[in-house]
């Protein structure tokens, strides 16, 4: 490719005239929304020094940012959402924090109610008595599946499956709270479990982790309900009829499946280590704890009790769910005979038809001797062109079945190699 110098440095002056146009208009753009937010948020009178004080006062407190923290992107969707760019900027800002937890609070009489502001991590280390590595366990994502609870001086904290809590001898704080109907119906049954309606003698603490046990169990159970109708019916279907997407389907739902075998069967392992050691389950008992009333280690019945019984159903769930899982592996084990067992079938197919036309190029070979144009002193007679011809058939019946003898031993399984 030729490059004129000319019409190179005519095109490179462009490209520069039209980069800073493009900078001294994005220039003028700031300066105007910056003489905008600055003569909008003037105050005046005698309440210039309540506006400048109080954030609440006029327009939303925004916190006061560099101009070097602006971007393109602030600007442009600030001109589209009738916004500053610093309000836009400051919005951003304050949606990446990543110090916040949305949660939603009960008290000792179980009313709930949802905190009107985000606690901020600092607030909530020091008002409830934590260390810093146990948020680690509060602000876990979604997917974390490894279950844990922390007991501590004055709370417990309850890490599993969705459930984010911690737990004291007077209150009970839901963290990541989403308004979800799954965490409607735990924010129910906690304030009526906490209101203790039934008349319950346990005290607050242990209804509170029976409840979470409660819902961990529920949603167990419905997925573990959802797996085996799925999987019965994929093996069903490939009982009848084998087929790709069948096996594709088949190794997607295998995967689900053991990750939920594994979900649950670390849930069961929680509970069974709690119940295996004594010093833990009498630690629960937050509020004697808090009342100064020593308990004894082997008094914990009725958390024992609690515990055994949601242990049983883990159990019954991942037995379940195992059951399935041989089924889904033997099946698969059969699937891949039968489909070995096919490629067996296509390979003896191709040998056959290879032996065949062995031995039908033995034939033609004989016939192709007696096409020459050579005199061979027999063409002159035509009882030489049946022997010919049945000699020729019958080299072609021995070939074969001595091929075909061989070949079927070679199919025959045998435990030695004695022939």
């Amino acid at each position: 490719m030729i490059i004129y110098p000319g019409r190179f440095i005519q095109e490179c002056l462009l490209r520069s005239r039209y980069v800073s146009s493009k900078v001294s208009s994005l220039a003028g753009t700031t300066r105007l929304w910056r003489q905008m937010s600055t003569s909008s948020n003037k105050p005046s009178g005698s309440n210039s020094s309540r506006a400048n004080k109080d954030p609440t006062v006029g327009r939303p407190y925004l916190p006061k940012l560099p101009s070097s923290m602006l971007t393109s992107a602030d600007l442009v969707l600030a001109t589209a959402s009738s916004m500053s760019p610093f309000q836009h900027a400051s919005n951003n800002h304050s949606m990446n924090t990543p110090s916040m937890l949305r949660c939603i609070l009960f008290d000792k009489e179980g009313e709930n109610r949802i905190m009107a502001t985000d606690a901020q991590k600092a607030q909530l280390l020091l008002k409830h008595d934590l260390l810093p590595r146990d948020l680690r366990k509060i602000d876990k994502g979604y997917d974390d599946i490894v279950p844990t609870i922390v007991i501590r001086e004055k709370s417990i904290l309850v890490s599993i499956l969705h459930i984010k809590a911690l737990i004291k001898s007077d209150s009970v704080v839901l963290f990541n709270y989403q308004g979800t109907y799954s965490d409607n119906k735990l924010v129910e049954n906690m304030s009526d479990k906490l209101k203790n309606v039934q008349g319950d003698n346990l005290p607050y603490e242990i209804r509170a982790l029976e409840t979470i046990f409660a819902d961990v169990i529920d949603k167990l159970t419905v997925e573990m309900q959802v797996h085996v109708t799925v999987v019965n019916g994929i093996l069903k279907e490939l009982d009848q009829d084998i087929d790709l997407a069948k096996l594709k389907y088949l190794l997607i739902v295998s995967k689900k499946l053991t990750q939920f075998l594994q979900k649950a069967t670390l849930i069961r392992e929680l509970i069974d280590e709690m119940l295996d050691h004594d010093e833990e389950l009498s630690e629960l008992y937050l509020t004697e704890k808090a009342n100064g009333v020593e308990r004894s280690k082997d008094d914990h019945q009725e958390v024992e009790l609690i515990l055994e019984s949601y242990s049983l159903h883990c159990d019954a769930i991942v037995q379940t769910i195992e059951s399935r899982v041989k089924d889904v592996r033997t099946t698969e084990e059969i699937i891949n005979i039968i489909l070995d067992s096919n490629r067996n079938d296509l390979m003896l197919l191709n040998l056959n038809l290879s032996i065949t036309l062995m031995c039908l190029a033995g034939v033609l070979f004989i016939a192709a001797s007696y096409g020459m144009n050579l005199e061979n002193y027999i063409e002159e007679k035509d009882l030489w062109f049946y022997i010919v011809t049945g000699g020729s058939m019958v080299l072609f019946v021995v070939l074969f079945r001595y091929a075909n003898k061989r070949l079927t031993l070679l199919q025959r399984v045998q435990l030695t190699n004695n022939r």
